[in-house]
This record gives structure tokens, C-alpha cells and sequence, in this order.
């Protein structure tokens, strides 16, 4: 057996060298191994990560785009210019997010990326169709051009209700004498100061409020002559006047508010079957094709050293995340 002592010092200081040189080989071999897989992975990020993570931001923010849009149609008091305006900006972000979607698309993927982009792209097309729907129901509002649904039903019965009044003023004029002031004048009611203000592209109610107007000045006109008529004694002319031409008139003018009504009746259930739509159906898939990916990109744990030694720690695991979503 060769003691050490008995070894001649030039091989000592041989052996030692070249230990020392096979560990300085190992680490170089063991860095340049590194390198090289930190070059591939740092193109990749430069190729691939960084290119998929800006196309989906801009799906994302093409997304809430929409969103908003889609949003703003539900307010009642948008008139016609003001939509087309909300479809334009909506159809320029759908062009946006599609050429996002395409970049995404040709980028190098995993099989489970592949996965997941297939399942996102169902969720995306059941978000616009939705959508669809909704804009759909606005082009309805937008033909029957009654700009708010609601605040127009409700004008029409102060309307009706106005001239029911001035009806039983003059019925309690000839049957009892109670006198009453004013009635006279049809541009000076709330129907006709409206009327002479209110504009719509809807051929119905044009026809309507065009139809109603020689009868509105009609009822105020008589209401006027049968109160004249009363004041100068001339009770049987009055009730010929209220029985002949009054009654007549009355029945027209509710009966063309009765058409304008049925207009803005379908024109709020269009609008109520949008809001409904939309902030059901429509906001849930798009609610899901934002937030979807959330519970599914769960973001894997950094190598430790127990598991194997990584010369660069563990770059490895977070540039190799499969499904780059910028905002899980």
C-alpha cells in the first residue's frame, strides 16, 4: 500500500492541479450548459412570452372597451347620433381585439395552451353573441326613435290627464255653472307646448301628431266658445257645442295619444329587454371570458434546490409559465 507520505511532491502538486482543473472544467461546462439554456429561454420570452402577454393585454382592454360601450346604450337618454357613435367605437374595438387574437393565435404554443386558448375562444363567441343581441335590440330603438321610453309614457299621461279635466271643467260649467279660467288656447297646454318642440324619425307618431293637431286646436277652441256661450246665456248652443264638437274632438286626440302610446309601450319593452340582456346574459359572458382564466393559471411553485440545482435558480419555472394571462 503507497502511503502519502511517500508520494514525491511533484505528483502531489501534479494531482492537485488537475483536480483543480477538472472542477473548473465541470463549472465551466456547467455554465456554458446554463447559458445556452438561458439564451433559449430569454428568446423565448423575447419571441414568444412578451408578444403573448401585449396581445392579451389588448384583448383585455379591448374587452372592457366593449363593456363600456355596451353600457352606455342602456341609458335612455342617448338620441340616435349618440349610438351610432357607441357601435362605431364597439366595431373598431372587436377589429382591435381580433387582430390581438390573431397575433396570439400564430405564437408557438403548448398542448395545454392550446387547450385553453380553444375553451376561451367558446367563451369569447358566447360574449358576442350576447352582445349582438343587445346591439340588435338598440338598432329596434334606434328605428322606432323614441329616445325615452319611460319619460315619454309618462308626458302622455299628463297629457291625457290635462285634457280629461279641462272635459269635466266644461261638463261642470253646463251642468252645475261652476266657471272655470283658461282652456281656450291649445299652444298653451303642456300637450301643446310639447308638441311644438317634440321631434321623431318614427313614421307612426309623425302620423299621429300630425293627425292630432286640428283636432287639439278643435277641443281648446270649442272649450273656449262653450264658455262664451254660457256667459252670454246661451245654454242650449253651449251643451250643442259640447255634445256636437267636443265630445268628437276629445275622443280624437285620446286616441292619438293612445297611438303614440303604443309606440313608446313597444319601445319600452325593447329597451327593458336590452337592459335585461344585457345585464344578464351579455355581462355574465363577458364577465366570464375576462375573468375566466383566473382560477385555471395557477402559478407554479419556484424550483427549490432540493429538487436539482438550477445554475440560474428558478428562471427556468417562472419564464416557462404555460398560459401568460398579464392580469391572473
Amino acid at each position: 500500500m503507497i502511503k502519502l507520505d511517500d508520494v514525491k511532491l511533484a505528483k502531489k502538486l501534479g494531482g492537485g492541479f488537475l483536480a483543480v482543473a477538472l472542477i473548473v472544467l465541470a463549472v465551466g461546462l456547467t455554465g456554458i450548459w446554463g447559458i445556452s439554456r438561458l439564451g433559449s429561454r430569454t428568446a423565448e420570452i423575447g419571441e414568444v412570452r412578451l408578444p403573448g402577454v401585449a396581445d392579451l393585454q389588448q384583448m383585455h382592454a379591448e374587452t372592457e372597451r366593449i363593456t363600456g360601450a355596451m353600457n352606455a346604450l342602456l341609458s335612455p337618454y342617448l338620441d340616435r347620433e349618440r349610438r351610432r357613435a357607441l357601435y362605431a367605437r364597439i366595431e373598431e374595438s372587436r377589429q382591435a381585439y381580433k387582430a390581438a387574437l390573431e397575433g396570439y393565435q400564430a405564437l408557438p404554443k403548448s398542448p395545454q395552451e392550446e387547450m385553453l386558448l380553444e375553451e376561451f375562444r367558446a367563451s369569447a363567441a358566447a360574449s358576442a353573441t350576447a352582445n349582438d343581441a343587445v346591439r340588435e335590440l338598440s338598432r329596434r330603438l334606434d328605428a322606432l326613435d323614441v329616445q325615452d321610453p319611460g319619460g315619454l309614457t309618462a308626458d302622455l299621461q299628463l297629457f291625457r290627464a290635462d285634457h280629461h279635466k279641462l272635459e269635466s271643467d266644461v261638463a261642470r260649467l253646463l251642468l252645475s255653472g261652476e266657471r272655470f279660467s283658461g282652456g281656450a288656447d291649445a299652444t298653451a297646454c303642456n300637450f301643446g307646448r310639447w308638441l311644438a318642440t317634440f321631434r321623431t324619425e318614427n313614421p307612426r307618431i309623425r302620423k299621429a301628431l300630425e293627425e292630432v293637431r286640428a283636432d287639439h286646436d278643435e277641443f281648446h277652441r270649442v272649450a273656449g266658445e262653450i264658455r262664451k256661450a254660457v256667459e252670454e246665456g246661451r245654454g242650449q248652443e253651449a251643451l250643442e257645442l259640447y255634445a256636437g264638437r267636443m265630445i268628437p274632438a276629445a275622443r280624437s286626440v285620446f286616441g292619438h295619444l293612445d297611438e303614440i302610446r303604443a309606440e313608446a309601450q313597444e319601445a319600452r319593452g325593447v329597451f327593458e329587454r336590452m337592459t335585461v340582456l344585457s345585464q344578464g346574459e351579455a355581462l355574465t359572458a363577458t364577465r366570464r371570458t375576462v375573468a375566466w382564466p383566473r382560477p385555471r393559471c395557477a402559478r407554479p411553485r419556484p424550483r427549490s434546490r432540493a429538487a436539482g440545482p438550477w445554475p440560474w435558480g428558478a428562471w427556468p419555472w417562472a419564464l416557462g409559465w404555460p398560459w401568460p394571462w398579464a392580469w391572473c
